[in-house]
């Protein structure tokens, strides 16, 4: 029995436009992401390293939103988007304790930064507690952070200094005609952990010297 006219023609339409079909591999988009610790060292007059004190870093609490591998830019200010191909090299939580515990170490220079949880043989003279309220992309590029941190002692668990704190931090363009890009955005990210983390490290150093 022959075929339709119609279903060879279409046959043939399918066989010939199939020819241009390409199955090569395709690039991955996706492009991962790290901070750094930011600044890399103590700008001068900021006091002498506690070379004989331990802190310990953490626990860390997460707005859960903020805690994703995807880079959150808030382009209103009660919506946010998550960027389907810009993401965090390892998982954010990690991520930010690790840069956290670098800025302080760098601000610092304990003899030991511990980031939670430390072995209980580990004594830390102090320890410092953080609840991420926010950390997110601006829509032109930036960054801001909302952060409640506490500093307690490694010992007794009393609170010796706390505060709320909201940074924004603007991206330098680097990009085609001063155009920001998500490298810029990182970099200003990274900045703003420095920023949390010399604040934290100027609060050690006050109820060091108080003691």
């Amino acid at each position: 029995m022959r075929a339709p006219r119609g279903v060879l023609v279409a046959a043939a339409a399918f066989a010939v436009g199939g020819c241009g079909l390409n199955f090569d591999p395709q690039p991955n988009p996706t492009r991962f992401y790290l901070m750094s610790a930011i600044p890399d060292a103590p700008p001068p007059g900021t006091g002498a390293p506690l070379v004989e004190s331990t802190l310990g870093i953490g626990p860390l609490e997460f707005a859960p939103y903020v805690n994703q591998q995807k880079v959150v830019t808030r382009v209103e200010p009660n919506r946010v988007e998550f960027a389907e191909f810009e993401r965090w090299a390892e998982p954010f939580d990690q991520h930010f304790l690790r840069i956290l515990g670098q800025a302080l170490h760098n601000r610092l220079g304990p003899r030991e930064v511990y980031t939670y949880p430390w072995i209980g043989t580990r004594h830390v003279d102090y320890q410092v507690q953080c609840f991420i309220w926010r950390f997110d992309r601006t829509p032109d590029g930036g960054a801001e952070i909302e952060v409640e941190w506490i500093l307690r002692d490694g010992v007794t668990g009393v609170t010796l200094a706390s505060r709320d704190v909201y940074m924004t931090e603007p991206a330098h363009g680097t990009g085609p005609n001063g155009t920001v890009t998500m490298d810029d955005t990182v970099t200003a990210m990274s900045r703003a952990v420095g920023r949390l983390g010399e604040e934290i490290a100027d609060a050690v150093r006050e109820v060091r010297g108080a003691r």
